[in-house]
C-alpha cells in the first residue's frame, strides 16, 4: 500500500490545487463577467453615436436630392460620408448607384458585391435583385489592369504599387478592376529606383504593365490609351514620387519653356537691384567724401573741433554703408549675369543630372584714404 501512495511533493501539489479550487469559485464567474463587459465596450465603440446616425440620415436626404438634381460626383461624395458615419445596405447601393453614374464602375463593383453579400443575410429581395441586376450591367464594363513582376526583379525584393495601395507578390499578374482614367504604378527595389508608369485606361480595356528586370536602371513611360504602346519615355532614378501627368503635359511645350522664362523675369529683378544698389552706394561714397573734407576744415592740424569730430565719425559710418551696398551691388549683377546667361541645365543621363559649380567666389577689401575716399578692392571668379 505505501508504494501506491503519492510522493509528498506530488501530493502537496494537489493539496494546492485542491485549495485553489475551493477558495477561489469565483474565479470563472469573474473571468465570464470580463469576458461580456469587454465584448460590450467594444460593440459600442463601433457602434454610431446617436448624433452620428442624425448627421448621416441628413446626408442620405442629401445625397439623394444631389442625384435628382444631377449633381453626381457631390453626391457621391455626400453618400461616402453617411455610410462612414452610419453603415448601412440602403446608403451603400445608392453610393454604389451614384458610382455607377459617374462612370466610376471598379468602385461601383465593389460596393454592389458588399451590398449583396449583405443582403443575402438580410433576406431583402427587392434590394438584392436591383444589386444582383446592376452588378451584371457593371460587370462587362470593367476596366483591368495587370502589373507583371519578372523574376529577375523579384529578386531585389521590389515593393510595387497601383494609385498609392502597395500590392503584394500574390497580386502580381493579376488583373485588378480599375475606373477609367489616368494610373500610376511605381516599383521601387533595394538596388534603387522607382521605376514609374502611368497609363490612361477606357472602360472595358485591360491593360498589361511589365515591371523591368533593372529597375534601378528604368525610367518613366507614360502608356497611350488607345493601343497601348509606349509614348514617352524618360529616364528616371528619382527618389521623390509626383503625381501622375496631366494630358496637357503630353500635347504641348509651353511648360515646358516655364522654367527659363521664371530665370528671366529673375534674372532682371536682381538685374534691377544691383543697379539700384550701385547707384545708392555711388551717392553714399560721394556723401562720405564731402563730409570728411567738412571734417578736415574742422580739423586743422589735427586738432579737431567737437563738430569736427562729429563729422568724421558721419564719414567712416558713410563710407561703410557705401563699400557694403556696392557690394551687393555687384553680387546682384553677377548672379543676374548667371540667371540670363547661363545656358540651361543638361538633360539627366544616366539618371544623374551635371551641374556646373556657378557660385560666385570673391574677397572684399576697404579702406579710407587720408582725404576721404573710399577704396574698394574685389577679387575672385564668377
Amino acid at each position: 500500500m505505501a508504494a501506491s501512495r503519492p510522493r509528498v511533493p506530488e501530493l502537496q501539489r494537489l493539496n494546492r490545487l485542491r485549495r485553489a479550487r475551493t477558495s477561489r469559485p469565483w474565479a470563472p464567474i469573474l473571468t465570464g463577467l470580463l469576458a461580456i463587459v469587454t465584448i460590450s465596450a467594444s460593440a459600442r465603440a463601433t457602434e454610431p453615436t446617436t448624433g452620428e446616425r442624425a448627421i448621416a440620415e441628413s446626408l442620405y436626404d442629401r445625397g439623394r436630392r444631389q442625384m435628382d438634381d444631377g449633381q453626381v460626383t457631390t453626391a457621391c461624395e455626400t453618400f461616402a460620408e453617411s455610410q462612414r458615419l452610419d453603415p448601412g445596405t440602403g446608403t451603400l447601393l445608392n453610393l454604389a448607384s451614384c458610382h455607377e453614374a459617374a462612370g466610376k464602375l471598379a468602385s461601383a463593383w465593389v460596393e454592389f458585391r458588399e451590398a449583396i453579400a449583405t443582403l443575402r443575410h438580410e433576406k431583402r429581395t427587392d434590394r438584392l435583385r436591383y444589386a444582383l441586376d446592376h452588378l451584371a450591367a457593371v460587370e462587362p464594363r470593367l476596366a483591368y489592369v495587370t502589373i507583371s513582376v519578372p523574376e529577375a526583379a523579384q529578386g531585389h525584393a521590389p515593393v510595387v504599387t497601383l494609385d498609392g495601395r502597395i500590392l503584394g507578390p500574390a497580386a502580381w499578374g493579376v488583373a485588378i478592376p480599375v475606373d477609367a482614367g489616368w494610373h500610376e504604378a511605381l516599383a521601387q527595389s533595394d538596388a534603387g529606383g522607382p521605376w514609374r508608369a502611368t497609363i490612361k485606361i477606357r472602360d472595358g480595356q485591360r491593360r498589361r504593365l511589365d515591371v523591368p528586370s533593372r529597375i534601378e536602371l528604368a525610367g518613366t513611360t507614360i502608356v497611350d490609351e488607345d493601343d497601348g504602346v509606349p509614348v514617352t519615355t524618360t529616364a528616371r532614378a528619382a527618389a521623390s514620387l509626383e503625381p501622375p501627368p496631366s494630358p496637357e503635359l503630353r500635347e504641348g511645350s509651353t511648360k515646358s519653356r516655364a522654367p527659363s522664362n521664371r530665370r528671366r523675369v529673375a534674372g532682371l529683378v536682381v538685374a534691377g537691384a544691383g543697379v539700384l544698389a550701385l547707384g545708392f552706394g555711388a551717392y553714399a561714397g560721394w556723401r562720405a567724401h564731402d563730409l570728411w573734407g567738412q571734417r578736415n576744415l574742422e580739423c586743422p592740424m589735427d586738432a579737431c573741433t567737437a563738430e569736427g569730430v562729429r563729422l568724421g565719425s558721419r564719414a567712416v559710418s558713410t563710407s561703410t554703408v557705401a563699400t557694403w551696398t556696392i557690394v551687393g551691388g555687384v553680387v546682384a549683377l553677377g548672379a543676374a549675369a548667371l540667371l540670363l546667361l547661363w545656358p540651361a541645365s543638361p538633360a539627366p543621363v544616366g539618371g544623374t543630372t551635371a551641374r556646373a559649380d556657378a557660385t560666385p567666389r570673391m574677397r572684399v577689401g576697404g579702406a579710407l584714404g587720408a582725404n576721404g575716399a573710399a577704396h574698394l578692392t574685389l577679387e575672385g571668379t564668377f
